[in-house]
C-alpha cells in the first residue's frame, strides 16, 4: 500500500470526522471525564508512546533519503554523521539553554508544519505561514494558562501569564484570516482541518492536542508527501524509531522525568536534523 495522495482527500475527511467524533464526546464534560479516569490506562503514556511511534515515525524516512541520495557508501557514512551530529548539537542547546531551544523550536515549527502540510496543496507563502502560526500555537487560544505552565516546566523560567495572553490575542487574526484565505481559494478540505482541531483544542488539553495534531495530521500527511509504501517503507521507519522509543521508555522509567521533558527536546533535536537534511544531501559529497 502506498500514501498516494490519491487517497489523501479521504484521509482528510477521517481525520476531521474523527476530531468532531472525538470533540463531541469530550462535550459531556464531568460525565466523560468520570468514565475516562475509571478506565484503566495510563492515557499520558498512550500519547507518549504515539508521539514516539508515529509523530517521530515520518521523521524515521530521512534515513531512506540520505541512504538513495548516493551509492557511494562512504558518502553516505559523512551524510549520516553530519545528520547525527546536528541532532546531538540540538540537543546541547536545549541543555545549555532551555528555554532558547523553545523558541527556536517554535520558530521551525511555524515554517515546517506551513510547508509540510500544504506541500503540493498550496504555493501560497502567506497561507503556509498563517498555518503554521496557528498549528503551532492553537492551544494558547483556548488554554494559555496551561500552555505557559508547560513552556515553564520544561524551560525552567518563569515565563509571565501576559506572554500567553499576547500569543492568544495574535492567533486570533491569524486564524481568522487563515480560514477566510482557505474559503477565498475554496479548499475546504484545509478549512475543516483547521476548523476541527480548532475545536478539539478547547476540549483537550495542550500536550493531547498536540498529540493529535502532531501524529494524525503533520506525521500522516508527511508520509504521504513521501509517498510512503508500508511494505518497504515501514523497516526504515522501525530502525529509526525503535531505538527512540527504548531510549524514551528507559528515560520514563524514572518517575522523577517527565513525559514533556523526554519528548520536547528529542523533537528540537530531531526537528533540527530533518529539516536540514536536504541540505545535507546537496552539500556533504
Amino acid at each position: 500500500m502506498q500514501f498516494s495522495n490519491n487517497y489523501f482527500h479521504r484521509y482528510q475527511i477521517i481525520f476531521v470526522s474523527c476530531c468532531l467524533i472525538l470533540s463531541a464526546v469530550l462535550s459531556f464534560g464531568e460525565n466523560t471525564n468520570y468514565i475516562l479516569s475509571n478506565v484503566n490506562l495510563d492515557w499520558q503514556y498512550i500519547i507518549f508512546v504515539l508521539i514516539g511511534a508515529i509523530g517521530l515515525g515520518h521523521g524515521a524516512m530521512d534515513g531512506k533519503l540520505i541512504w538513495f541520495s548516493t551509492k557511494q557508501n562512504n558518502i553516505r557514512m559523512k551524510r549520516y554523521s553530519t545528520y547525527l551530529f546536528l541532532a546531538i548539537f540540538a540537543l546541547l542547546v536545549w541543555v545549555l539553554s532551555p528555554l532558547l531551544g523553545i523558541l527556536l523550536l517554535i520558530l521551525m515549527s511555524i515554517y515546517h508544519f506551513g510547508e509540510s502540510d500544504l506541500f503540493e496543496i498550496s504555493n501560497s507563502e502567506l497561507q503556509k505561514i498563517l498555518w503554521g502560526y496557528s498549528m503551532s500555537l492553537m492551544p494558547f487560544i483556548f488554554k494559555s494558562s496551561e500552555t505557559i505552565e508547560i513552556f515553564n516546566h520544561l524551560s525552567g523560567s518563569v515565563i509571565d501569564y501576559f506572554v500567553g495572553d499576547l500569543i492568544k490575542f495574535s492567533l486570533y487574526p491569524v486564524v481568522l484570516v487563515l480560514f477566510l484565505n482557505l474559503l477565498k481559494n475554496s479548499q475546504i478540505y484545509l478549512f475543516l482541518q483547521l476548523l476541527s482541531l480548532l475545536i478539539l483544542s478547547y476540549f483537550l488539553d495542550p500536550i493531547s492536542w498536540f498529540a493529535i495534531y502532531f501524529c494524525f495530521q503533520h506525521g500522516i500527511k508527511a508520509l504521504f508527501n513521501i509517498k510512503f509504501t508500508l511494505s518497504t517503507d515501514v523497516l526504515w521507519m522501525l530502525g529509526f524509531t525503535i531505538p527512540i522509543l527504548l531510549v524514551w521508555l528507559s528515560l520514563a522509567s524514572n518517575k522523577e522525568i517527565s513525559y514533556e521533558m523526554i519528548i520536547f527536546p528529542t523533537l528540537f533535536a530531531v526537528t533540527v536534523s530533518h529539516m536540514m537534511v536536504n541540505m545535507i544531501n546537496r552539500k556533504i559529497n
